[in-house]
């Protein structure tokens, strides 16, 4: 099987031509990861290949890719399969340009229920498959031991609960030395949609996508309350708090507890230095285990002359590429459960089983919330939450006006 890595490269041809009789048809796919995972990608199709499909993969930079993705599809240059996020799986999808897969996961069952559930939720649209997920990335807590050991409290448990984390931010503040408890802990309404779905199962958003009504429950206030509070006490960071070196600040050990994406290990693993004794833990709980997920993905060009070859290669980036992979770059668990075996085992090897813990218990959540809306009419709305929400949180507005300024004006946006 031919294997090429295309550096750069736009094709006149837009996508893969048909092959010619006998000969094995070419796949294209485009990636924004790192040179030295683009290698690692093609590698596995060297290890394990498609039977009867060539294929080249063209890297592209993350910055403006989804732009990038959109001219191309547009003007006829693009791959035959390209990373996507939720937003740009749907949005390319809507606008006719990426293929419909729902006939071929419909026939391919056993394949579409190692997925774990609720990953497919923005790939499945109106009982059509726009995509398939990739990787996913979740939010949960590095902590420094050592905080702990000095102040005498035990390391935090994945069924921890959202009061044990402000109460354990609290304690271990410092504002002598100008230190809060927990850094960049995110409190925006979709963070704040894990309190109240997580005890009353009333979410802000009534679902990932489409999103038809928001919601401020009881509980989502009383969740916005204890934040107001942690945030004046100084046990978390605000809203406004410059958070651009906060890994580099925990890795030189000066942060007690950091809210942070998964990826963020990679780095520590490699880089951190060896003083550093740091654990993981998942993002807390009220009553239900309930989590975020935000996933990147793949689609397919709808253009594609051989629909059935570039699908064998989305097919084999789940079950062998990132089996491969992630082994060695373990940045995100995959959206496809048996493919996450070598990235669990490396945080194991190296000395961090809590990660591959944490990862399961989250990726195993009883319900799963979005990050951001994913709506065309996303702009608009947010536009409410720039202008009020870090006031709320600051306790510059009063949290009885979230109905109001926020909730209101949003669902008259989506009517």
């Amino acid at each position: 099987m031919a294997l090429v890595l295309v550096a750069g490269a736009v094709f006149a041809g837009g996508s893969s031509q048909p092959a010619a009789s006998g000969e094995e048809p070419l796949v294209r796919f485009m990636t924004w990861e790192s040179e030295a995972m683009n290698q690692a990608i093609l590698a596995s199709f060297s290890r394990v290949g498609v039977p009867g499909v060539k294929v080249a993969l063209e890297p592209a930079p993350l910055q403006e890719y989804g732009i990038r993705v959109q001219s191309m599809l547009v003007s006829g240059t693009a791959p035959d399969v390209f990373l996507v996020g939720n937003d740009m799986a749907i949005d390319f999808f809507a606008a006719g340009l990426t293929a419909d897969l729902t006939n071929h996961l419909n026939a391919d069952q056993e394949f579409l229920r190692n997925f774990y559930s609720g990953s497919l939720t923005t790939y499945y649209i109106n009982n059509r498959y726009v995509g398939l997920p990739a990787l996913i990335n979740l939010y949960g807590i590095f902590y420094n031991k050592k905080y702990f050991d000095d102040a005498g409290i035990p390391y935090p448990k994945n069924e921890w609960t959202f009061q044990e984390m402000l109460q354990i931010a609290d304690r271990l503040k410092d504002t002598g030395q100008n230190r809060y408890g927990l850094y960049n802990r995110n409190c925006n309404v979709f963070q704040m949609s894990l309190y109240s779905a997580s005890k009353d199962g009333t979410p802000f958003t009534d679902a990932s996508y489409p999103v038809r009504r928001v919601q401020a429950s009881p509980a989502f206030i009383e969740g916005v309350q204890l934040v107001q509070e942690a945030i004046r006490n100084r046990a978390i960071t605000g809203p406004t708090y410059d958070s651009a070196n906060v890994t580099g600040m925990f890795m030189q050990g000066a942060i007690p507890m950091l809210y942070y994406g998964q990826w963020a290990a990679d780095e520590m693993i490699r880089n951190a230095p060896a003083s550093l004794q740091w654990g993981y833990v998942a993002h807390p709980r009220v009553n239900n285990n309930v989590q975020i997920f935000d996933m990147t993905g793949w689609a397919i060009n709808k253009s594609t002359k051989d629909l059935d070859a570039a699908y064998k290669v989305l097919r084999h980036i789940h079950t062998d590429t990132y089996r491969l992979v992630l082994g060695d770059f373990p940045v995100a668990p995959s959206s496809y459960g048996p493919a996450n075996q070598g990235y669990y085992s490396t945080l194991a090897n190296r000395g961090h089983q809590d990660l591959a813990d944490g990862m399961e218990y989250m990726l195993n959540a009883q319900m799963k919330l979005p990050v951001r809306f994913m709506d065309t009419w996303k702009a608009r709305a947010n536009s409410f939450l720039d202008a009020d929400w870090n006031l709320i949180l600051n306790g510059e507005i009063p949290v009885t006006q979230i109905q109001s300024r926020i909730v209101d004006n949003i669902n008259s946006v989506i009517r």
